[in-house]
């Protein structure tokens, strides 16, 4: 048979998760029972319903097929209501409850056993939000798309404050729940000390009217009649049912003072470990932040380093090239200018033997001018020729017109002509041309 649609989510009764475990269930129902159970919240109107909705909640949390079925059935949680046990308002006036008794009230008048505070048992401490709300099963539903690193630490950082907040909530919540079971434990730890004073003083009235035998004066004394004893031990009695009955309540005051005291000091572990835990996580990431900025100023270095080299390698290259392209062209200028000095030393080797032919020739003709010479007399008419020649004897340079002997076939200018044909020898004048003498190679005709 399928459980009954209730109209509170049974996990956020029990405070737990969806997915908690069966002792995980256990723990948290056990706790919540002891905290909301109607003898501790004696007066407390919100108790016993607070006590139903947690064994109705344990009834169906605690069987696998029932679980089962209502986590088919079970109503979706939604952030706007809450349906878990109510819980007292931190900010409520205790005025609504009885007043602690009074500790100078009269011990014959009986007072009755007084509960804590309304405000201490009214409800349980604020229900933890349910971790499966609506908006994370959506995100669990739709794929979340990656996000940045500083997009999750903001993230983080904002439920981080959220759960501090939810800490400083409860530690207010819950400080000011055991300042209220301190004003309830106070008050009945001072009536069981005033009624336990007169029980004492009584006992001491009654001890004291009785003779000791160690004093004569005892016997003296006056006496208490039977009738005032009867009343000092009838009150003695009823005090100590008062203290007997006082003593209870202020048991369970203690208990639930205890019972806040330690789920603050469970929750204050807890937000230390939390604490801790981000802080370690805080330092991972400033660790991976670290060597990610390491990383980045490696790859960063490696990147100038090769980008460097390629740029050396590439400047050594360029300088190879050049270097080559300056070692070709000295090549190919040291080539040229051994050809040109090889065609140079061909044509000074080719002119020293045209001059050596033409000396030769010089000294051949020479020789063969004056052998003629010596015999031709110059006595007939000369020809004269047009042009630029040399004179044979004094080497002055004709520029218009030279004559030549038709008898020996010699140019000569016409002084030398005269000196020639009055049967003289010219001589050759070296003051002429700058002492030079001859500037011109001397051209024969035949």
């Amino acid at each position: 048979m399928a459980p009954a649609v209730s109209k509170h989510d049974h996990y956020v009764v029990l405070q737990v998760r969806p997915g908690a475990p069966h002792e995980e269930i256990k723990a948290s129902y056990r706790r919540l029972a002891r905290l909301h159970h109607p003898d501790k919240n004696i007066g407390c109107i919100e108790a016993t319903a607070n006590t139903q909705l947690i064994n109705a909640a344990w009834e169906v949390l605690s069987d696998v097929v029932k679980r089962q079925e209502y986590d088919r059935t079970r109503p979706k949680p939604t952030a706007s209501k809450s349906s878990g046990p109510s819980s007292p308002n931190p900010n409520a006036s205790t005025g609504s409850g009885p007043k602690p008794p009074n500790p100078t009230a009269s011990a014959s008048s009986g007072p009755k056993p007084q509960k804590p505070t309304a405000s201490t048992s009214s409800g349980p401490k604020p229900a933890k939000p349910s971790p499966t709300t609506s908006s994370e099963q959506d995100d669990r539903s739709t794929p979340r798309q990656p996000d940045t690193t500083a997009q999750d630490e903001a993230r983080a950082e904002a439920a981080s404050n959220a759960k501090r907040q939810e800490w400083l909530n409860f530690e207010k919540y819950q400080e000011q729940q055991i300042r209220e079971s301190v004003k309830v434990v106070n008050p009945l730890e001072a009536l069981l000390s005033f009624l336990d004073a007169k029980i004492k003083e009584n006992r001491a009235k009654l001890a004291a009217n009785e003779p000791n035998a160690w004093s004569i004066f005892s016997y003296f004394k006056k006496r208490l009649s039977e009738e005032e004893k009867g009343e000092l031990r009838k009150e003695c009695v009823d005090l100590e049912n008062v203290m007997r009955i006082q003593r209870i309540s202020l048991d369970k005051a203690n208990m639930q003072l205890q019972e806040l005291r330690d789920e603050l000091a469970r929750r204050e572990a807890q937000e230390s470990v939390r604490l801790s835990s981000e802080k370690f996580e805080a330092q991972r990431r400033e660790r991976a932040r670290k060597a990610e900025a390491q990383e980045a100023r490696w790859r960063e270095q490696a990147r100038q380093q090769a980008q460097q080299r390629a740029e050396r390698e590439q400047r050594e290259a360029a300088a190879r090239k050049e270097a080559d392209r300056a070692r070709r062209e000295r090549d190919r200028d040291l080539e040229e200018y051994l050809a040109r000095l090889r065609a140079a030393n061909e044509a000074a080797a080719r002119n020293q033997q045209e001059q050596t032919k033409k000396r030769q020739a010089e000294q051949h003709a020479e020789e063969k001018r004056g052998k003629t010479s010596e015999t031709c007399k110059h006595k007939a008419w000369w020809d004269k020729i047009e042009g630029r020649h040399d004179c044979g004897y004094c080497t002055a340079i004709l520029y218009k017109f030279s004559q030549r002997c038709p008898g020996c076939g010699i140019a000569s200018c016409d002084s030398c002509r005269r000196v020639l044909q009055a049967g003289g020898t010219p001589s050759v004048d070296h003051s002429r041309h700058g002492g030079n003498g001859r500037r011109e190679e001397y051209h024969f005709w035949d």
